[in-house]
């Protein structure tokens, strides 16, 4: 306790920010107002000011998107630089001399650690509690699972580095990681390890060991193999009509198959709505719980079981599988897959639909495909970008529209945190990120932590090409801290490698 009181305002906020990003949004907002409130206090009450040259990008960038959201003002352009703000302003609070002590860092590290493993933990124990999910993702509740899979990630490389911890700290950070990775099935999750992985082992030249990080992908594959090969499907019926007269639909398209049927063969669509309707009372044309379009689901779901997608189908349906239907299960076997195994079979669906022209919905690899080149359309006609939050979602809506998708559920940016700066705020604003980037990697060779630097600086760079990482409150907090104490924090250790730089640069 005595050594918590003996912390100054501004690293006990910072440790407090640093522990609720992972864990509670509320907390983190309240810790990082009491922030800037202590850092700006003490600014002015030791008259050591920020330095506007260390941080020059950083407000280049902020102030290129306020011009912009000048001309395009409403709740959502608010919204967009209220998340942005932090990012953009704490490296300037944290520019000023004000240093802290070896201690002071260590309890600021040691809280995010503690803010990320009880992030973990309760993902995990949610994701076997709750255990099967309809969408194993869910089970990050607390932040999402791509933010969380960048903060356990860099941490976990960090961690390793960093004499100060304990050996044990990794370890752990790794363990948990693995479980957690393994009940979300997060890809983006895997690439941001595999990616710090290879940084790692270059950075420390063990290049003997890179090899090794590809086991585990070559070793999931081989597991997954029966999910990708699948003979070719056969039709759910042997006649061209039902047995109440109406005649089938025929697709033998073999792009679209369930456990080796075909998914379009044997289709009765008025008698599939009508005896849907008898069976449950409840409209065919609806939603189901993952918000995917009912009748594709039970078209699917019946597939999977070698039903005709008729009356007689539907009524061969018990009630568990109604239920399934409902949850937004596409497949009866998936009940009982594991979240590896749900996902592999989430891709093969994307993959096929794609190669066969069909329209990607949902939280989808291959949807990034239409989600360039919709912004491609649109950067055509706006090649500066800066049109605004709003109308580059009505704009999205609109080539949905040409596309014959519904875009409602939809993601209404690129996905792309380049492209999301170009379209919302404009060139200039995709140029001075840019430029901060390239920054921060000219300024690794200075920074006493340089490997858990680089492998954040890398992460974070390969999470803007498939996210939108400053849009959120949880993306802008963890890679605004992990800035800050990168780069940023002035600690007596890093005035003692400072010194020592100096020491050894050749006087004139």
């Amino acid at each position: 306790m005595r050594k918590i009181l003996s912390l100054s305002p501004i690293s006990l906020t910072l440790a407090l920010w640093a522990l609720f990003i992972p864990i509670w949004n509320v907390g983190a907002s309240i810790a990082m107002g009491f922030l800037f409130i202590a850092t700006i206090t003490i600014a002015i009450k030791t008259k050591k000011y920020p330095s506007l040259t260390k941080s020059k990008y950083f407000i280049l960038l902020l102030l290129s998107i306020l011009i912009s959201a000048a001309f395009h003002f409403d709740s959502a352009v608010f919204n967009e630089v209220k998340a942005i703000l932090p990012f953009c302003i704490a490296p300037l609070l944290f520019s000023s001399p004000n240093s802290f002590t070896t201690n002071e860092t260590k309890f600021i590290w040691s809280a995010l650690v503690i803010g990320c493993v009880v992030s973990l933990i309760a993902s995990i124990a949610y994701g076997l509690i709750h255990y099967p999910l309809a969408d194993p993702r869910k089970a990050s509740f607390l932040i999402s699972h791509i933010r969380l899979s960048i903060l356990a990630s860099v941490l976990f490389f960090h961690t390793l580095s960093d004499k100060q911890f304990h050996r044990l700290v990794p370890f752990v950070l790794l363990t948990l990681s693995l479980l957690f990775l393994y009940i979300t099935a997060t890809i983006s999750g895997l690439l941001f390890f595999l990616i710090g992985g290879i940084t790692y082992l270059i950075l420390l030249k063990k290049f003997r060991f890179l090899f090794v990080l590809f086991i585990p992908p070559i070793v999931v594959l081989i597991y997954l193999f029966p999910f990708y090969y699948q003979p070719s499907p056969k039709p759910t019926c042997q006649n061209n009509e039902t047995l109440k007269g109406e005649t089938y639909t025929i697709n033998n398209s073999p792009f679209f198959s369930e456990n080796g049927f075909l998914t379009y063969s044997c289709l009765a669509e008025v008698e599939l709505k009508e005896s849907w309707h008898q069976r449950t009372g409840t409209n065919i044309e609806g939603l189901d719980d993952r918000n995917q379009p009912l009748k594709q689901t039970t078209i699917r779901y019946l597939t999977s079981k070698g039903l005709s997608k008729d009356a007689s189908g539907v009524f061969a349906l018990n009630d568990l599988d109604i239920l399934n239907i409902k949850s937004g299960y596409t497949n009866y076997l998936e009940v009982n897959w594991n979240a590896l195994e749900k996902r592999a079979y989430q891709i093969h669906f994307e993959y096929t639909n794609f190669q066969s022209g069909g329209k990607s919905v949902g939280h989808s690899i291959f949807q990034r495909f239409y989600l360039i080149n919709i912004t491609k359309n649109i950067l055509l006609r706006q090649p500066l970008g800066g049109i605004g939050v709003t109308n580059t979602r009505s704009l999205f809506e609109e080539e949905y529209s040409k596309l014959e998708i519904l875009g409602e559920n939809m993601p209404k940016q690129p996905h792309n945190q380049f492209l999301t700066l170009w379209l919302n705020s404009g060139i200039l604003s995709l140029i001075f990120f840019l430029i901060l980037l390239i920054g921060l990697f000219q300024r690794l060779k200075g920074v006493v932590h340089m490997v858990g630097a680089s492998c954040f600086l890398v992460i974070f760079t390969t999470s803007c090409f498939t996210e939108d990482t400053l849009n959120t409150q949880p993306g802008v907090g963890i890679s605004t801290l992990f800035i800050i104490l990168f780069f940023f924090l002035h600690s007596t250790e890093q005035k003692v490698s400072d010194a020592l730089e100096h020491s050894q640069s050749p006087k004139l």
